[in-house]
């Protein structure tokens, strides 16, 4: 996400700062020396036939603030030189007059969406606390996102489909079309409030960030004060809720404390939908190498950042990134085997099963040449090809893993739902032609209140049993990280 804390580019630790003018100023600096123009990387044939045949996921994307705040949609062009740059404004909007929509320059627009072979993008729904500081500010801003993301795809229909889990995405890949996701940037949203957590979910968020750049209530952020040294009781009934409603823990921003709390509360796979290696460039919004294997270890997938602050250590941190540009004469290029040397060290240390693609677009900057947009995830497969990753494990790291972590998140909401529904004396369950992605409206609890799991079936008394059908749970359920008992308890978790 965009990296606006006390140290924006990435390389500081000190307390969060909402005003931290130095580093607004040198970014609008590096900004205006930056080159429009993206290089261009030749793409074979064989590159261009993986990626076609390939799922190709993006598990982060801004461009949603430009949706809301300036009008943009993704049918205009954003990809135009002339236009203004959109982070430019974001870093001194206080200062400048909000350009329309139709005069800002983004990473992302749907020609180049189509371009670049994307199947799915995750658009983040994300409540600026500087901006929206009280709680149901912060909900109310996220629920304008979501209006607006279903509102785009409206719009498009012709191109796009609003996908609530895996099966969802293959089949609007299947259609021609790309399937567009909701991940909640920053738990303060949920207003310390479960119930609204609930209400995410029901308006289709599959996975909330649990902090931003700020430390919330109930979780640290890697990037501001340490208040609670990790989750807080509730932050570990907020992580037990997501498991069972099947939203997808992302540890992207938090602390190495708050991280290490969610490994050992989690029962369902864990991602850090937009972070890379903290090996290769130092900064806390990386993760280390520890960390790498215990999400591996979760089921997870780790979404390597695109953005040069976390991948190219001449960008890592403010002082860093103002040298660069002195001795450039402007920011040096990130070049893309920045990139791609996070993804291998990822697969080198988690292994292939637990890598991703998190670009962050329109939330970060200076970004890898040839892959400075959403156009550019070609280029992404050809250096994969290029440095001998088997066609089998390149397309895992474009979506297979994402989908299979996304699926096993849902298998352990499902078995969670009916060990409670087991334990009250009464299982409500899937009909034979329900889908998995509509699972939780056929899921009810007698006496507990809401479609998953929190109320009586809308044709049933309490205490009637359902005769929907049956569903009965696997031997061995297909997940990693926390196993469950037939009683739903923990059985075993990783170390």
């Amino acid at each position: 996400m965009r990296p606006m804390n006390a140290d924006p580019l990435g390389g500081g630790k000190g307390p969060f700062v909402f005003n931290a003018s130095r580093n607004r100023l040198l970014l609008s600096f590096l900004l205006a020396c930056t080159a429009l123009a993206a290089a261009e990387k030749s793409i074979s044939p064989q590159a261009r036939q993986l990626h076609q045949d390939s799922i190709v996921i993006d598990g982060h994307n801004d461009v949603t603030t430009w949706i809301v705040d300036c009008g943009f949609d993704l049918g205009m062009d954003g990809a135009d030189p002339r236009k203004k740059n959109a982070e430019l404004w974001w870093i001194l909007g206080r200062f400048l007059p909000t350009p329309a929509g139709d005069e800002l320059r983004t990473h992302t627009d749907l020609r180049r969406m189509i371009a670049g072979g994307l199947d799915a993008q995750f658009l983040s729904i994300f409540s600026d606390p500087r901006r929206f500081s009280g709680a149901e500010e912060a909900k109310g801003r996220a629920l304008d996102m979501i209006e607006a993301v279903r509102r785009q795809v409206e719009l498009h229909a012709d191109r796009l489909e609003l996908a609530l889990g895996p099966d969802e995405i293959r089949e609007a890949s299947a259609r021609g079309r790309i399937a567009i996701l909701m991940g909640l940037e920053g738990g303060h949203a949920i207003a310390n409030d479960l119930a609204t957590l609930d209400l995410f979910y029901d308006l289709g968020v599959r996975y909330m960030t649990l902090t931003w750049s700020n430390t919330n209530d109930w979780a640290d952020s890697s990037t501001d004060e340490q208040r609670h040294g990790g989750l807080t009781q509730f932050g570990r009934e907020v992580i037990r809720e997501m498991n069972r409603l099947g939203m997808i823990v992302d540890v992207s921003h938090a602390s190495d404390d708050t991280f290490w709390d969610v490994v050992a509360t989690t029962g369902a796979p864990i991602i850090a939908s937009h972070s890379s290696a903290r090996a290769l460039v130092d900064v806390p919004r990386n993760m280390s190498d520890e960390m790498l294997r215990a999400v591996a270890a979760s089921g997870g997938v780790v979404m390597v950042n695109f953005g040069g602050a976390f991948i190219d250590p001449r960008k890592a941190g403010t002082w860093n990134m103002l040298w660069d540009a002195l001795l450039h004469l402007g920011p040096s290029s990130t070049p893309l085997s920045a990139l791609l040397d996070h993804i291998d060290h990822v697969v080198h240390v988690a292994g292939v099963d637990s890598v991703g693609l998190g670009s962050d677009f329109d939330g970060t900057l200076f970004l890898p040449d040839e892959a400075r947009d959403v156009a550019g995830f070609p280029a992404i497969t050809a250096g994969l090809l290029e440095r001998g990753h088997s066609a089998e494990d390149i397309r895992k790291i474009l979506g297979e893993n994402l989908l299979r972590a996304f699926g096993e998140t849902e298998a352990v909401a499902a078995h969670l739902r009916m060990a409670s529904t087991a334990q009250q004396g009464s299982l409500y369950v899937l009909s034979p032609d329900v889908s998995r992605g509509s699972l939780r409206a056929h899921l009810r609890c007698p006496g507990r209140g809401s479609p998953h799991g929190r109320g009586t079936p809308p044709d049933q008394g309490p205490g009637e049993q359902s005769t929907v059908g049956t569903l009965t749970r696997p031997a061995e359920l297909p997940i990693s990280g926390q196993r469950l008992d037939e009683t739903g308890q923990s059985a075993m978790k990783f170390p």
